[in-house]
């Protein structure tokens, strides 16, 4: 039951927290808290938090969930979160953050953690986090993790779904399926006794709305205007835009043409891109979009925490590794190289022999084959010991791609009786095939591509050129001799991949995505 009276140990009086609501719910092992903006913690001890011009936790221990961004000052760190939850732990020695269910990235500056769902890392007063000219091995060093413990985080996911359902009224407009008039026009407003705020604020609730009702029905079309329209840039740039599209994102099917669109404006801002690159239900997508950021320690971190991800039991398509390792063998080049290449092998080699204890052999093959694309690529030569660690972990055999792929199976033939009569027969009309619209075929074209592991560059092109059919153009694909373009065109009704090109070589076979993949990927 719900009261509204401050619970002593949990929050500060409302003088000094005026942004918090000041509701409280107690269980038997904390308070819940909500935070404003659709935040709720549960409060388990300590000075909990306060508020002012942002969310402060003092000390003690707090689990904090929200569906969109949460950020979160502890000292001179900022934890942020997404679309999850996670749990905090601080003192004066030290601070514990235990990853639930979103990813959470710490951060102070340049010197910045991530810590993937389902695992727990501790930042000891002494450790200011290396940065990278200190040398791979001290960065490494101040960002290990551990596991969670299963009763531990069995515990905290049975405590959360004790949390009310957030009311998203307070900051979530209403939708409006037409776009509000311009800003002027509200000036006779200002003569009844509005003021300039009310009518601003009431124009960029009504704007939020319309752009909110385009991303929910799904118009790609009229949303990429919008957002890039600036009559709306000051409205877009505003918290209320940002916790908006945060949270509808989190709504949207997977095959909605907006979601794509409002991903790649939001991994703008580089936490939201670090904390969704490793978040399960958006890990995917992130990697298929190329990110605007260019700063060295938020891409090593991304490349050093993914395989980390990917510990929990989520599916995980090959598509992610080989977009990882076409990654990470771009990232450092010179005399860095072989030093960053030894550390990465070193560091997630043990990882293949874990995903195969976990049950994930295909993970643990995919990793396998992702590090020795990097060795090759990179042309690094390792120590005796990695490489015959490497060796044994590629379990796998490979197809090389100047052969042909393996030709179908011919059915045995199969001796027909003679009839004892004659039979007359009725020919069955057969089912027409389903016919796509071109939107359609693109965008399955692009799905099953993404899922089988391509390498989507400016130069590819996926055009409808036929019924059902989409002419795919400069494609990657990492295959055992490096990367590789594609050309081909595949048959969404059918499911069969056609006409493939590579090089200068033509290979006249229909293949199946199954067959194709395995014939690219050796």
């Amino acid at each position: 039951m719900l009261g509204i009276s401050i619970i002593a140990g949990g929050l500060e009086s409302p003088a000094n927290a005026s942004d918090l609501t000041g509701s409280v719910m107690r269980l038997s092992e904390g308070e819940v808290v909500s935070l404003g903006k659709g935040v709720q913690a549960i409060v388990y001890g300590g000075n909990g938090f306060t508020a002012s011009d942002h969310t402060e936790f003092s000390d003690g221990s707090a689990v904090v969930s929200a569906n969109g961004l949460v950020q979160v000052r502890v000292g001179e760190w900022n934890v942020s979160g997404f679309h999850g939850a996670f749990h905090l732990s601080a003192n004066t020695d030290a601070l514990t953050v235990a990853a639930l269910s979103t990813p959470v990235l710490v951060r102070k500056g340049s010197h910045m953690m991530i810590v993937p769902s389902g695992m727990q890392w501790r930042l000891n007063a002494e450790n200011t986090l290396p940065l990278l000219p200190a040398g791979f091995a001290l960065w490494t060093e101040g960002r290990t993790l551990s596991l969670l413990p299963e009763r531990f985080f069995a515990r905290q996911l049975q405590n959360l779904t004790f949390l009310p359902q957030a009311d998203t009224s307070d900051f979530l407009p209403d939708t409006r399926s037409s776009e509000p008039w311009p800003l002027w026009t509200k000036v006779p407003d200002l003569r009844i006794g509005s003021s300039r705020e009310q009518v601003q604020e009431q124009w960029n609730r009504e704007a939020l709305g319309y752009l909110r009702y385009l991303l929910e029905q799904g118009d790609a079309a009229q949303t990429d205007l919008f957002l890039h329209n600036a009559l709306y840039a000051d409205i877009l740039s505003s918290e209320d835009a940002r916790i908006m599209l945060e949270e509808v994102l989190t709504h949207l099917e997977a095959e909605s043409p907006t979601r794509t669109l409002l991903l790649t404006y939001l991994i703008e801002n580089e936490d939201f891109w670090l904390l969704s690159s490793l978040h399960p239900t958006f890990r995917e997508e992130t990697w298929a979009l190329f990110g605007p950021h260019q700063s060295t320690e938020a891409l090593a971190l991304r490349l050093f925490m993914l395989p980390e991800s990917l510990r929990a039991p989520k599916p995980v398509t090959a598509f992610v590794l080989q977009r990882w390792a076409y990654e990470a063998e771009h990232f450092v080049t010179g005399s860095s190289a072989a030093a960053f290449v030894r550390t990465l092998v070193q560091h997630f080699l043990p990882l293949v022999s874990v995903f195969e204890g976990q049950g994930y052999p295909e993970r643990s093959r995919m990793l396998a084959n992702a590090l020795s694309h990097i060795v090759e690529n990179a042309e690094v030569a390792l120590p005796e010991e990695s490489a015959s660690a490497l060796q044994a972990a590629l379990s796998f055999s490979r197809v090389s791609l100047d052969e042909p792929p393996p030709p179908a199976p011919k059915p045995e033939p199969v001796q027909k009786p003679a009839p004892a009569a004659p039979v007359v027969t009725v020919k069955q009309e057969e089912a027409p095939a389903p016919s796509y619209t071109p939107d359609v075929v693109e965008r399955r074209t692009y799905g099953v591509l993404r899922d089988i592991g391509a390498l989507f560059t400016v130069e590819t092109a996926i055009d409808a050129v036929e019924p059902n059919i989409a002419r795919v153009t400069n494609i990657l694909f990492s295959t055992p001799t490096g990367d590789r373009k594609f050309n081909f065109h595949f048959n969404v009704a059918t499911g069969r991949i056609e006409r493939v090109v590579v090089g200068n070589k033509d290979y006249p076979y229909s293949l199946s995505v199954e067959a194709f993949r395995d014939w690219v990927q050796g």
